[in-house]
């Protein structure tokens, strides 16, 4: 952060903008948590007042709104303190990527996978230059995923607790991790019923206490936005930037009210609920009457988001598409070898990596919305190349053997 002086604010910004400059430090998040630092409430996520909203979840704006209080709106104070938080979050996953290691693979493959999260440029980039949840959120889904490892063996009422206290932050910080959840309470009835166990008070203990924790911020949608609203409202309007006739799949800004004043003021005029009812309309009318080219447009985001395919529409550095393609390959190897060797957590890996993405490939995927899962699947890479150095090393110790046997044979015969 310090050496590329990422903390600076941009000196130039799209002729089309209809934002104000600072707008382009944390985007929608920034202009969210600006508004809760001036005292304006949860609102106004493009840059004007424009009244209440739900187009982000809550915990990561109001992290921003408490450093814009102490360093000052928009400042680079507060640019620093941002960014230096966020580059915690990314150093702190070291944690649960070394202990779900432990638990699942061994010690070493643990060790390997934080030592890859420690020095991959890669895993560096987000938490400097993107103002958003996506370094929290692979914090939040690291210790949710040891925590399930975890919740197998506890007997502990405290412990259920915490655990669905967890998944209630993790759910008003990036509900996309939400679709784990399901499938992470199955894989722990299913263990607990095999080992006799009881698993219904638990589940029911953590499915109650992420309803407390949610709950008020859905009552919070339902008052102030007049119809009840699931931590989000914008999904309908990222599905619509990625699909309609002749889109390129990945998300164009120009339908964005951010770049294009005809959409700011039909955002105003509507009102947040009634924008977001326009787009669902219009996509699903989209989906109805271009049923092949919404599939068409889906694979070829489900390509991208495992080969850095939307790498065309940005800049990456020259390091970037390499790693995001080696890092795939090596993370699906490894989940196929865990799963044939029936590892501890294997089942836990494969939902990590089949559910976690389905919603970027209905809108449009991103380098930061693969972040959050990167560490599972720097532990998946780690165990491959793990079980291939051990079993090139069992080669290597065998063939000087082999030699001295043939050897002592051709003697004999001699």
């Amino acid at each position: 952060m310090l050496i590329l002086r990422t903390y600076n604010f941009p000196t130039a910004r799209s002729p089309f903008a209809t934002t104000p400059m600072e707008f382009s430090f944390g985007f929608e998040t920034g202009s969210i948590a600006a508004s809760l630092a001036r005292g304006q409430g949860f609102s106004s996520p493009f840059g004007h007042p424009t009244g209440p909203t739900a187009w982000i979840a809550p915990i990561y704006p109001a992290l921003l709104a408490a450093l814009f209080k102490i360093f000052g709106v928009y400042s680079k104070g507060a640019a620093v303190a941002i960014l230096s938080l966020n580059s915690l979050f990314s150093a702190l996953t070291c944690i649960p990527i070394v202990l779900i290691g432990r638990r699942t693979f061994g010690d070493k493959e643990g060790f390997v996978a934080g030592w890859i999260w420690a020095l991959l440029p890669v895993y560096m980039k987000w938490p400097i230059v993107w103002v958003w949840d996506t370094s929290l959120s692979a914090l939040l889904l690291g210790l949710i995923f040891l925590s399930t490892l975890k919740l197998v063996e506890s007997s502990s009422r405290k412990f259920w607790i915490v655990y669905g206290s967890l998944w209630g932050i993790a759910a008003l910080t990036n509900p996309a991790l939400l679709s784990l959840l399901p499938f992470s309470l199955l894989w722990f009835a299913i263990r607990r019923r095999r080992a006799q166990q009881s698993w219904l008070v638990p589940a029911v203990i953590v499915l109650t206490t992420f309803i407390v924790c949610t709950a008020p911020w859905m009552t919070r949608n339902a008052v102030v936005l007049g119809k009840p609203v699931f931590i989000r409202d914008n999904f309908w309007f990222e599905f619509h930037l990625g699909n309609y006739h002749l889109s390129n799949a990945m998300g164009w800004g120009g339908k964005h009210p951010t770049l294009n004043h005809i959409q700011l003021d039909l955002y105003r005029s509507l009102g947040e609920v009634k924008y977001i009812e326009h787009f669902r309309a219009e996509s699903l009318e989209f989906v109805r009457n271009s049923p092949r080219e919404f599939a068409q447009l889906t694979l070829r985001r489900i390509t991208a988001f495992w080969n850095g395919g939307f790498f065309a529409y940005t800049y990456p550095e020259w390091w970037e598409l390499p790693a995001y393609v080696i890092v795939s390959c090596l993370s699906v190897l490894g989940l196929l070898l865990a799963l044939g060797n029936r590892m501890n957590g294997a089942f836990l890996f494969a939902i990590v990596l089949l559910c976690y993405p389905i919603v970027y490939y209905f809108t449009y995927p991103g380098g930061r919305y693969r972040y959050p899962i990167e560490p599972e699947m720097v532990l998946l890479s780690s165990y491959f190349l793990c079980e291939l150095a051990k079993n090139m090393r069992r080669r290597f110790s065998k063939a000087p053997a082999n030699i001295e046997k043939l050897a002592v044979s051709e003697s004999a015969l001699v």
